[in-house]
């Protein structure tokens, strides 16, 4: 067994031993044995860890900025490239979710510095994808999607089809907008790299990405249709994330539609995910929807929704959750006439939203500098289609060539075969009867018997010579008659 820490091989053992099959322990079943076995402070062991806090940012945002802690310590002899810079990105963010960026601060301002230029891409990936969904938090849109452009990229050149989905759904997340078509691209994108990763407990965020997607597409029945998809698959993976996510887009959906009732009832089971996750960020955002309704019912309950957020965000520097809440609050005081705290809240709202029009210029930016790079991508995807039927066309050809160079080839070989053969049977022939030539006359001048008479020869020379008997047969062969013509002789010779 390797080196592995102790406290982290504890938790490894406890989670591994669990009973609940949820997204944290399905994980980990595929992870823990080959971290265990894989050596400390190795590239290995620190990307097995980054995708335990993956799974863990799912499940139990506290124990993900346990492990994260953990990697920073494994990382300390910086004998692994860009290992520190991500376990530091990691841990801000699961700091960042579980008690706001005020917290996080020392490690966000750790993370900002660059990974080194040896580090390896699955590595840089991990460093890029945890600062882009930090930058989220802090709605800072432009380096959200910078980041996420660069961390495709990155997980692109890696060659792991589970962090090439990672990131696609991540920069789709970064690029939602009023850009259909770029939307779309990434949406597809997405789709096709989670296919490819060939997983389940990628399945949720999917759902939950194409949801989006057909909700400003106008598409409301079906968008309706993935909630509930969503949640299915959120519970089927152990997913509390998702799961709380899927009641919060179903109460946004009743809200809409003026169906409070549904609405409230969506919001309150959405508590219960959110906090057994321990992220306050998603637990906040729940709390101020249901006070968001609760004004058009019940201001009492609404006022106490609202003290409720405000604790749970106090000091924590989260500011999508504080103009969240600076918009109920100022419902809140128009329905109350409270002039004053209307007046304040109008000017917190202000103030939120000029920093946000800022960010929107420098996103836009970012925005037209991914639709070239996306015009570029599939240019290139184009020209490598093209280059590659061209070079199968080329194969092709080269192929029919060779083999019609092989045919003419062997029958070029078939053909001087066949004449050397026939010109030594040839050579071989004449031999013959050159031989047979200088032993006939020897033959023909034997003199004929006396008293014998000359008779016509059988063969077709129709010589006249005399015959070996005194009475020879009408039906003499041509071989009986070889001794005394020549031509008889030759013929007996060759055949």
């Amino acid at each position: 067994m390797c080196d592995t820490p102790a406290p982290l091989l504890a938790a490894l053992t406890c989670a591994i031993s669990a009973g609940r099959v949820t997204a944290r322990e399905q994980r980990i079943r595929e992870i823990a044995p080959r971290l265990l076995a894989t050596a400390t402070s190795t590239p290995n062991w620190f990307l097995l860890g980054f995708e335990l806090v993956e799974a863990e940012l799912d499940f139990d945002v506290r124990a993900a900025l346990t492990t994260a802690q953990r990697l920073i310590a494994g990382a300390a002899d910086d004998a692994t490239p860009g290992a520190m810079h991500a376990a530091t990105a990691l841990a801000a963010l699961s700091m960042a979710r579980l008690e706001g960026l005020s917290a996080a601060a020392d490690l966000v301002r750790r993370s900002t510095t660059p990974p080194p230029a040896d580090t390896g891409p699955a590595m840089r990936t991990h460093y890029l994808l945890a600062r882009s969904r930090t930058a989220a938090i802090a709605q800072d849109w432009a380096s959200e999607l910078t980041l996420a452009i660069e961390a495709r990229a990155a997980a692109s050149s890696s060659g792991d089809a589970v962090l090439a989905a990672r990131a696609a759904l991540i920069l789709h997340d970064a690029s939602r907008g009023e850009d259909a078509d770029t939307e779309r691209t990434t949406l597809n994108e997405a789709r096709a790299r989670v296919e490819a990763a060939r997983v389940t407990f990628l399945d949720a965020r999917l759902l939950f990405a194409e949801h989006f997607f057909n909700r400003r597409a106008g598409h409301a029945q079906e968008a309706n249709r993935l909630i509930d998809a969503m949640e299915k698959a959120a519970l089927a993976a152990g997913n509390r994330r998702f799961e709380g996510l899927a009641q919060v887009r179903r109460g946004r959906f009743a809200y809409h539609r003026y169906d409070h009732d549904v609405a409230v009832r969506a919001f309150r089971a959405a508590r219960t995910p959110f906090q057994l996750l321990g992220d306050r960020i998603a637990l906040a955002h729940a709390i101020e929807f249901e006070a968001d309704v609760e004004v058009r019912r019940d201001l009492v309950r609404a006022a106490e929704l609202v003290q409720e957020n405000l604790a749970l965000l106090a000091g924590r520097s989260l500011p999508a959750c504080d103009t969240g809440i600076a918009n109920t609050r100022l419902k809140l005081a128009v329905e109350q006439r409270d002039s004053d705290l209307a007046m304040e809240m109008a000017t917190q709202i202000e103030r939120s939203n000029t920093r946000t029009d800022l960010d929107e210029r420098r996103h836009d930016e970012v925005r037209e500098r991914l639709a070239r790079a996306e015009a570029e991508r599939v240019a290139a995807e184009a020209d490598l289609r093209a280059e590659h039927v061209r070079a199968r066309d080329r194969a092709r050809l080269t192929w029919v060539l060779g083999s019609l160079g092989v045919a003419v080839v062997l029958g070029a070989f078939a053909l001087v075969t066949l004449r050397s053969r026939r010109k030594l049977l040839a050579v071989n022939v004449n031999s013959r009867k050159a031989r047979l030539i200088r032993l006939v006359p020897n033959l023909s001048r034997r003199s004929p018997r006396p008293g014998n008479r000359r008779r016509a020869c059988a063969c077709s020379c129709r010589r006249t010579t005399p015959p070996r008997r005194p009475t020879p047969s009408r039906s003499m062969s041509t071989r009986s008659c070889a001794a005394c013509c020549p031509c008889c002789a030759l013929r007996s010779a060759h055949w």
